[in-house]
Order: structure tokens, then C-alpha cells, then sequence
């Protein structure tokens, strides 16, 4: 393997604890050849500017968790800007747009100088603040229409320009993303740090303290554009849609969102809001679609479960008056779904010999030459068995300790 030791003690310490290595993970990586294709596949056409939504199907324990980080780790190396939720009933559920898109808003990362970093909502919108700015440095001191300096006007004619040109979605609005953005202009173009510090935090789904969103408010009092106390529902499906838009501006080739778990929704246990958190996803998966292009792919991880609860709930919905997104969902639910089928004996025990290396690798040494040859035949007797990858993996990792000692 020739990891250092550092790394190789991660590496084991995540496989025990039943999640994907943070870090080397395709040094770990064992067939899966048709479904890494596919999913480089989507990321190329992302790229391009065709937005992609894909769903991966399979068991508990199949390995999906491994092949996202995967997937996240080649898009983070493709200049792609990175957000993994995994859903839960209680931390991230699904019925709560706003804990979604706060996770999501804070765990985006990218790569800059060979370092994964990682960089808010916030932060991002700030930038392409910046990039706007700079665009059109030349215009800042003619004449708005209410015969004032475009930086200086307290209407924000120059916010409410920019947006038309890049955030055409955001720019219909009065309120909301559209007059936060605004004021993110002004901040920039006044270099005012405290009211760009607020603004990011508003952006980011935080809750503003009354002292700061009075600050806030000061600057509104002349225009009228307003801003409520959080982020609502639907500048967070706006912002879904804008995505792509910051990618473009600030130079990356794409954003990949994955959502792993997306079987807990049933585990919701009130029937309204199990409702719900199926109308948000239908919401989400809709979003990059209703784009036409764009630099972004969404990535749904569920096991087969999930699409018989699906099609009980997408019924309830259609009674709702919500057609548009249920057909979308159901035709992406069957054009667009990667079925992961167990690995081959000879490939598990591929990955049970590289476990043992690795293994050794953290505690700084070599595996032994007759290691295989002892352990092989154990190895080859439990490859035979019918038990997800994951159970394959904590075992292995548990006989190779004993073994050592």
C-alpha cells in the first residue's frame, strides 16, 4: 500500500468504525469498475454545463457510503465544489428544508492548493461579490437612475444590476436572498467588513442576534427591499438554483451535492411531516433539472426500500397538486438509478488482503511474507459468505488485530 503511517491509522480507524476512509480511499477501492464509469461519466457532462441527478441503489452495507466519498474525493481533484448530507430523522430530516440546506450551507468544500479547505455559503456568495465588483470596476461612479453614484446608492441600483446579469432567478425578488445579495454588494464596494460578516451568517441559515440584524436593517430603511429574520423556504430552493452561477463566476468546473441515507425519510415518524420531507425532495431533485444547464450533479444514495415508500407517498402528493415534480422524480427514479450488485468473491478477497496491509501500515510495519499464506484460506472461506461489504470489512479488520497480537 505505501501509506504513511499517519494515514494508514485513519484509514483503519474509519473502517472499524463502519464509514468510508476520509482520505486514499481508491487505494481501498475494489471493483465497482461499471458504476465508477457511469458516475465520471455524469461528472463530465456537469462540467459541460448539463446538469445531472443520479440515484445509487443498493443494500445496507453494500459499499454507496464508499463509492460517494469516492465520487466526492474525484470531484474535489475535477476543481468541483463538494457537499455530502447524510439524512436522519432527528439531525438533518429531510421535513426541515432549513437544517438541509444549513448543513449544506456549512460543510461545502473545495481544493485549493493541494489542501481539501472547506467554505460556507457565505463565503462563496462574498466572493462572487468580489468577482462581480471587479467586472465592473469602470461603472461604479456613473450615474443610477436616481442621478446618484451606482456604489453609493441607497436603492442598490448596482446590486440590483448585477443580479440581473448573474443571479436571474434571485433578481425577480424584493426580499429575501435578493435584497441580502444587495447588501453584500454594498458591503463590498464600501469594504463595511462587519456587514458582510452579517450578511454570510444570514446566507448560511444562521439566526442573527437583534443587535446585528438592526445593523442590517439600517441600511434597508431607504429601498425597498426587505429581509426577513431567516432564510425562507423558497430562497433556499433559489439558492439550489443559482448553484451553478457561482461555479461559473468564481472559476470552478462544477458543484457535486450528495445526499446518502435518503431511506430515513420513513423513519419520520409524523405522517405530515413525512409528507413534507417527500415534497422537499422532490423540490431538490427537480431544481438542477428545471436549470436546463449548469454545472452541478446531485447524488442520491437509498437502498431499494426506499422506492416502494416512494411510490406510496408520490400517490398522496399528486392529490396535493404537485404533478410537475413527482413525474420528474419518477422518471429520474427509473432513467437514472446505478444498481450496485454485490462484488466478486476474488474482489473481496482483494480487499480483505489490502485491510491487512493497511493494518500493518498503522502500526509502522510490513505485512509479513507468510502472512497471506497462513490467513488466506480463511480469507477465501468467509469470501464465500453472503454478508454486505461493510460486514466484510470490520471483520477483517478485527482478524488482522488478532492475528498480530
Amino acid at each position: 500500500m505505501d501509506l504513511e503511517q499517519q494515514n494508514a491509522r485513519k484509514i483503519i480507524d474509519a473502517l472499524k468504525s463502519g464509514t468510508p476512509p476520509p482520505e486514499n480511499i481508491e487505494k481501498l477501492t475494489v471493483g465497482r469498475l461499471q458504476e465508477q464509469k457511469i458516475l465520471s461519466e455524469k461528472m463530465n457532462l456537469a462540467q459541460e454545463g448539463r446538469p445531472q441527478t443520479l440515484f445509487i441503489r443498493g443494500e445496507y452495507g453494500e459499499g454507496k457510503s464508499h463509492l460517494l466519498t469516492l465520487l466526492q474525493n474525484n470531484a474535489l481533484k475535477a476543481n468541483f465544489i463538494v457537499a455530502t448530507v447524510t439524512l436522519d430523522s432527528r439531525e438533518q430530516p429531510l421535513h426541515k428544508l432549513e437544517r438541509i440546506y444549513y448543513y449544506v450551507a456549512k460543510t461545502l468544500n473545495v481544493l485549493e492548493n493541494g489542501r481539501v479547505n472547506n467554505i460556507t455559503l457565505g463565503e462563496i456568495f462574498s466572493r462572487c461579490a468580489s468577482e462581480m465588483l471587479k467586472a465592473v470596476e469602470p461603472m461604479l461612479y456613473d450615474r443610477c437612475k436616481h442621478g446618484l453614484h451606482y456604489a453609493a446608492c441607497a436603492n442598490f441600483c448596482l446590486g440590483q444590476s448585477l443580479l440581473s446579469n448573474h443571479f436571474p432567478v434571485i433578481a425577480k425578488q424584493k426580499q429575501g436572498l435578493s435584497a441580502a445579495l444587495k447588501l453584500l454588494v454594498w458591503s463590498k464596494s464600501r469594504k463595511d467588513e462587519d456587514l458582510e460578516f452579517f450578511i454570510q451568517t444570514w446566507i448560511n441559515g444562521e439566526h442573527l442576534t437583534r443587535a446585528e440584524f438592526s445593523y442590517i436593517r439600517k441600511f434597508l430603511s431607504k429601498s425597498d427591499s426587505t429581509l426577513p429574520k431567516s432564510i425562507p423556504s423558497n430562497d433556499i430552493i433559489n439558492v439550489l438554483l443559482s448553484l451553478s452561477n457561482l461555479v461559473d463566476l468564481l472559476k470552478f468546473n462544477g458543484i457535486s451535492i450528495v445526499f446518502d441515507e435518503a431511506e430515513a425519510i420513513p423513519s419520520i415518524n409524523i405522517g405530515k411531516n413525512r409528507m413534507a420531507a417527500y415534497f422537499n425532495l422532490c423540490q431538490i431533485i427537480s431544481a438542477p433539472i428545471s436549470l436546463k444547464k449548469g454545472k452541478i450533479m446531485f447524488i442520491y444514495a437509498t437502498t431499494p426500500t426506499f422506492y416502494y415508500d416512494v411510490g406510496i407517498f408520490f400517490d398522496s402528493l399528486r392529490n396535493i397538486g404537485t404533478e410537475k415534480y413527482v413525474e420528474v422524480v419518477e422518471t429520474l427514479l427509473k432513467k437514472n438509478t446505478i444498481e450496485l450488485s454485490p462484488i466478486s468473491s476474488d474482489e473481496k478477497l482483494e480487499l480483505m488482503r489490502l485491510i491487512s496491509a493497511t493494518s500493518y501500515e498503522a502500526k509502522g510495519k510490513r505485512m509479513p511474507e507468510d502472512f497471506w499464506e497462513k490467513l488466506g484460506p480463511v480469507a477465501k472461506m468467509i469470501a464465500e459468505l453472503n454478508w454486505p461489504i461493510r460486514a466484510y470489512v470490520t471483520y477483517w479488520c478485527n482478524i488482522t488485530d488478532i492475528y498480530k497480537s
